[in-house]
């Protein structure tokens, strides 16, 4: 345990200080940089006055004598803090097992092996602000871990120790050849003590000889932190101008100083803080050296080459060899480090120059296993599926994910994926394991000399040279019941522990506990151990036929031997991979037959066709139709069903069925109306398709062509229609279209006799045109023949079933006139209207005979009433006149001309043949 010496320390200078500067109140407190404001940070040191002079310097132990400090140089460290703020760190609720991160608020947790876990820590950082408030933030610095045999925490990593040789060639100490070390102590912080008592301890620069000394007075903030830290699990640190101190006496405190080492000049190197967990003002100044001269060891003249592991490997693997510490090496590689690393088997051996002399060590043999990498065999399939992967080696096969990772997927020669959906590579190695045996320690029994059951708390001292598992070990009880075995490091820190029921006497525990290569192991028994250990007859070190582990001293001295017997020990076994191999599970894309275009059969012809779209897979591609065909494109097919097998380049295929149709071949009907009346153009046709394929094109064989289905407004003839539709598919059909003959009225006329009475009719004769007919005559009858009517001019107009009309216009007189002699009439202003010839043939005569002068107006219509021939004529004289009227543009009929003037109307009928 730490000697704490009650420090009679100043705080505060002789005149009292107008502010205070607390953890509370920061009115007296300064910035580094003369600022206001600023975070109020540690800066530790290690001393080379203490390292030197505390408890009179470093002592230096032999090889051999000294019970457990053979080969030991004890020393003492004392780490000032000189910054502007205290260093202060704060237990956490967090704990680390293993690689686990727990939380655990009651701070009782063991880890599952049995070990006390390690606490995480905050460190406290103040902070001045402008007026002088302190404030404070914590920051993840660090661990702690609880040291059994102290009964406190520990600060992890916080000082190391080496033993090194000068080289004038390298002006940075930190890089001297390491003899021997000290490993990483782990320490409770707390104010041992002020710069004020121990002086000399606290300085401005901890180069060795150099450095102004610092107290209170050139100090600022001094003090800042309390002055009262101490190894509470809760809060631990240094105050400014504090040091925290420890001896050499402590467990740990020391550099192991290997066997062979000669006398001579080293230089002790100490650092604090080695790995910067914790945030300083300064990262630079945590080291210190001081020279060293060893008296007491046995000159060997000799020097030797440690393997840093098994000196059998793994082909490919790297093996550390180092010599020992020298001036100057030379390997027979040719390699002049102090250590090389080699990866192949063979015979080496190095030559040293050094404080003893100039040496040669002997050659170590590197045993190299070869693993042969396996021979493997893809496998793919067509689409998603489970693939069984195959390799073959002289070995074990293990299966992996990808190339770096360490979880095995399965182990075997073959390897079946899961269900895989796109190609995938896989990885398989071959292991080769090297299994050593168990060997077993010296001494065998409690036979080697006097001894008895000892109740007290003691322990065995132990190297371990490589990585071994202890597998058991042999005890004798005085009475049955549990015992409590347990293995703490050269530091303390506990390794394994665990409970054990134990029959009476003799008998064989099972322990099976991984240990590291490492030295100062403690074996011991926690509790009241009840076991046989030697007293007489003890002649260390014992070890086993491998020199796997030295048992070298007990915590009593060299003369007792306590409680474990026949260590049963066993070299790691060794685990020899190839590389990795890749397998390959590779999904191809199966071809897809889609989107194909389909023509069916059209016209009634063999002409289908079916075009293929084949999309994924891996071109090219064959074709295999069921009618034999292999192109791409099946053409000339009849209805049915056609199968197509597509295969691609790796063999996967698609098979597919498509059925060609039979589009039913056009249907026509005609439709017409014939012409209404004899020399009209009122006529239509039409067609209409059913079947094939719409939509449908016309052609009539017009001028100009027509393009729709009905044509109109035709006169009589023979119309064809060529249909097409939308697959070139034709018919071609003629519609007649008819007029009916032309429509013929007679009329026989009764003249009236006597003159004067109503004794005339007219008989109609009417032909053509389609029946029946309709009558309707100037007098309102709508008979057919008209009789009993007087002498006079009568219209009447045929009308027949078409709506086709013929005007017939007759004249009954009193006396019977010749149609051959010219039509006369009389009216008042005229003497004579004379008609000539009639019926006519080409043109008529209009006699005027008249006793007036001025127009006459004279105009023709036809059957139907439409006006053909409009005229005037001018009577320039009394006398006779004459006008002549071409009718040659007019058809053969019977037409009515009226002639008008001012005071009168006639009407004239008139036939032209």
């Amino acid at each position: 345990m730490k000697h704490f010496f009650f420090a009679i320390a100043v705080l505060l200078s002789s005149s009292v200080m107008a502010q205070p500067c607390t953890t509370s109140d920061g009115t007296g407190c300064v910035c580094e940089n003369g600022d206001l404001e600023c975070d109020l940070l540690p800066d530790l040191t290690i001393s080379w006055y203490a390292l030197e002079n505390y408890a009179s310097g470093p002592s230096e132990y032999s090889q051999s004598g000294n019970g457990a400090n053979d080969g030991r140089l004890r020393i003492t460290g004392s780490t000032p803090n000189i910054g502007y703020g205290s260093f202060t760190v704060r237990g956490t609720d967090y704990y680390v097992c293993g690689t686990d991160t727990i939380y655990d608020p009651t701070g009782t947790l063991t880890c599952p092996n049995g070990s006390d876990p390690t606490n995480l820590l905050n460190q406290r950082i103040y902070h001045r602000d402008s007026l002088g408030n302190i404030t404070y933030v914590d920051i993840w610095a660090g661990a702690q871990t609880y040291h059994p045999t102290h009964g406190h925490n520990h600060v992890d990593d916080w000082v190391t120790f080496t033993l090194r040789i000068p080289d004038a060639n390298e002006p940075d100490t930190l890089q001297w050849a390491v003899v021997g070390d000290g490993a990483k102590i782990g320490f409770c912080l707390m104010d041992f003590g002020s710069c004020n008592y121990y002086n000399g301890h606290c300085r401005d620069n901890q180069g060795y000889n150099s450095g102004a000394i610092l107290t209170s007075t050139n100090i600022p903030n001094y003090g800042f932190g309390g002055g009262s830290y101490n190894c509470s699990p809760v809060e631990q640190g240094i105050s400014v101008g504090f040091t925290d101190i420890y001896s050499e006496n402590l467990d740990g405190m020391w550099i192991d100083i290997p066997p062979g080492t000669c006398n001579g000049d080293y230089w002790i190197v100490a650092e604090v803080d080695p790995r910067n967990n914790f945030l300083e003002s300064d990262e630079t100044n945590n080291w210190t050296a001081i020279p060293f001269t060893l008296t007491l060891q046995e000159d060997s003249g000799t020097t030797s080459i440690t393997a840093n592991g098994s000196t059998t490997i793994c082909s490919g693997a790297d093996l550390e060899l180092i010599a020992s510490p020298a001036n100057s090496y030379l390997w027979s590689t040719g390699d002049t480090t102090q250590s090389i690393m080699v990866d192949s088997a063979g015979y080496f051996l190095v030559t040293t120059d050094g404080i003893c002399g100039i040496a040669t060590s002997d050659s170590l043999e590197v045993v190299s296993i070869n693993t042969v990498d396996p021979v493997v065999t893809n496998n793919s399939n067509c689409g998603p599926a489970s693939i069984t992967l195959s390799a073959s080696a002289i070995g074990n096969l293990h299966w992996f994910n990808n190339a770096i990772t360490d979880t095995i997927l399965h182990s075997g020669s073959t390897f079946t994926t899961p269900v895989l959906n796109q190609s995938k590579t896989y990885y398989v190695a071959t292991e080769n394991i090297i299994n050593n045996s168990s060997v077993y320690s010296t001494p065998y029994n409690n036979l080697i000399g006097g001894g008895a059951n000892y109740s007290g708390t003691q322990w065995l001292i132990f190297d371990v040279n490589e990585e071994v598992d202890l597998q058991s070990v042999k005890i004798y009880a005085s009475g049955a019941g549990d015992r409590t075995l347990q293995i703490l490091d050269r530091f303390g820190s506990q390794v394994h522990v665990g409970t054990f029921t134990i029959p009476n006497g003799e008998s064989r525990i099972t322990l099976n506990w991984s240990l590291p290569a490492g030295t100062d192991y403690t074996f011991r028994i926690i509790g009241t151990p009840n076991l046989f250990r030697n007293n007489n007859g003890v002649s260390y070190p014992y070890t086993d036929a491998d020199d796997l582990i030295k048992i070298k001293n007990s915590s009593a001295g060299p003369n007792y031997y306590y409680f474990f017997y026949d260590w049963e020990v066993k070299a790691q076994d060794l685990y020899c991979w190839s590389e990795r191999v890749m397998v390959d599970a590779v999904i191809h894309t199966e071809p897809t037959i889609a989107n194909s275009i389909i023509t069916n059969a059209i016209c009634g012809q063999a002409n289908g066709s079916i075009q293929l779209n084949v999309n994924g897979g891996t071109s090219p591609y064959n074709y295999l139709w069921d009618d034999g065909s292999t192109n791409q494109i099946n053409t000339n097919l009849v209805p049915g069903n056609y199968s197509i097998t597509v295969s691609d380049s790796n063999v996967c295929t698609d098979i597919k069925m498509f059925t060609i149709n039979e589009i039913a071949d056009m249907a026509t009907t005609s439709g017409k109306k014939n012409v209404s009346c004899q020399g009209g153009s009122d006529g239509n046709a039409s067609v209409n398709v059913i079947g094939g394929t719409p939509p449908y094109s016309y052609s009539w064989n017009t001028t100009p062509v027509q393009t729709t289905s009905t044509i109109q407004n035709l006169v009589h003839g023979f119309y064809t229609v060529t249909i097409t539709d939308s697959n070139l598919c034709t018919k071609t059909i003629t519609v007649e279209v008819r007029t009916p003959t032309a429509m013929n009225v007679f009329g026989i006329p009764t003249q009236p006799s006597p003159t004067g009475s109503n004794t005339g009719g007219i008989d109609l004769l009417v032909s053509g045109g389609v029946a029946p007919y309709t009558y309707l005559w100037s007098n309102g009858s709508t008979l057919e023949d008209i009789a009993g009517v007087p002498a006079g001019v009568y219209y009447c107009t045929v009308i027949d079933r078409n709506g086709c009309a013929q005007l017939l216009v007759m004249t009954l007189v009193d006396a019977p006139s010749n149609l051959n002699q010219p039509t006369t009439t009389k009216n008042p202003g005229l003497s004579q209207i004379r008609v000539f010839p009639n019926p006519a043939n080409g043109y008529i005569n209009v006699d005027f005979q008249s006793d007036m002068t001025g127009w006459q107006s004279l105009q023709v219509f036809d059957a139907l009433g439409k006006k053909v021939v409009d005229k005037e004529h001018y009577l320039s004289s009394q006398g006779r006149n004459s006008l002549t009227i071409n009718l040659e543009n007019l058809d053969a009929g019977i037409y009515l001309l009226e002639v008008v003037n001012d005071n009168s109307k006639n009407n004239f009928k008139i036939i032209i043949e």
